[in-house]
């Protein structure tokens, strides 16, 4: 829900300080006390607890999906700013602290982002280090990025940035640089070309990440795919990032399938193999049984 309210600006006039009142548009979201840092601190790799993980990744997609859909997008999204509540025995997923959201249509709140990006910069895209992040429609995908950071952490004990770093030792550098190449003040399609012009320029050189990094706990059986989907998410070209988040969910859906149809498919096989085992136990015994009377018999002879 949004909203419209006067913030009193205090203002210096020549006879002392005087309150402007500043018509100011805000953004209402529910309040949940439960976020999602609890998925992100499990280490457990079962293949239960994998596809539950994906299937609370698919509700934060959607979340970002719902504000993208109402011309909304969010700049600072984290597990810490992604809360759940429960609806009929179905987990919702709700984006909250919209301090750094802003409308596609709405008008700028700074003359310039030289300084970077507005929201945690753990979770910042690489475009807002290079002076895009007010951009209106290029900021959404920043919210992108942002669930790729979020996925990867959902099955690695490191954040997602840090790893970005290890891989790219001298990344705070090269984002500086390809800043160079974005003209201040300029007209958004100026920055623009300026951007393309750094990525052509330095994008080769990145070096990303994959989602099983050492400690991951991702499922052998799906790391290719969740490493492919890992990239569409979070390239350094905002350009080649997923833009349809639907197309994200089409990814999701079959792998929560293939491990819960392995799940079953597991359980099954112990059972089986459990059962198989209570046989032979019990075949031993007959046989054991068969001896001990047949030893009985002959001695009797």
């Amino acid at each position: 829900m949004q909203g419209l309210t006067n913030f009193d600006l205090p203002v210096v006039l020549p006879g002392g300080v005087g309150v402007f009142a500043m018509p100011c548009r805000y953004f209402v979201v529910e309040w949940l006390e439960d976020d999602l840092e609890s998925y992100i601190v499990r280490a457990n790799s079962g293949l239960k607890e994998s596809a539950e993980k994906l299937r609370v990744f698919n509700e934060a997609v959607l979340a970002v999906e719902a504000i993208h859909r109402n011309g909304i997008f969010h700049r600072d999204i984290k597990a810490s700013n992604l809360r759940h509540r429960w609806d009929d025995e179905k987990r919702v997923v709700v984006a909250i602290d919209m301090g750094t959201a802003a409308r596609i249509d709405s008008g700028y709140l700074a003359l310039s982002y030289d300084a970077g990006p507005v929201g945690d910069l753990a979770y910042s895209s690489p475009e807002s280090y290079g002076r895009l992040a007010g951009h209106r429609r290029v900021a959404p995908f920043t919210d992108i990025y942002g669930l790729g950071c979020l996925l990867f952490e959902l099955f690695n004990p490191d954040h997602f940035y840090r790893q970005l770093e290890i891989r790219n030792p001298r990344i705070q550098l090269t984002y500086a640089a390809m800043a160079t190449l974005v003209p201040i003040n300029a007209k958004p399609k100026e920055q623009i070309e300026g951007w393309r012009a750094a990525i052509e320029k330095f994008g080769p050189g990145f070096v990303p990440v994959e989602i099983d990094a050492p400690g991951s706990t991702v499922p052998l059986a799906i790391a290719a795919q969740l490493n492919g989907l890992l990239s569409r998410l979070t390239h350094v070209d905002y350009e080649r990032r997923i833009a349809d988040l639907g197309a994200v969910r089409a990814v999701l859906w079959p792998l929560i399938r293939a491990l819960e149809n392995q799940e079953i498919y597991n359980r099954k096989l112990a059972r089986t193999r459990e059962l198989r085992q209570k046989k032979l136990a019990a075949a031993r015994e007959r046989d054991e049984r068969f001896k001990a009377r047949k030893t009985l018999t002959s001695g009797k002879c």
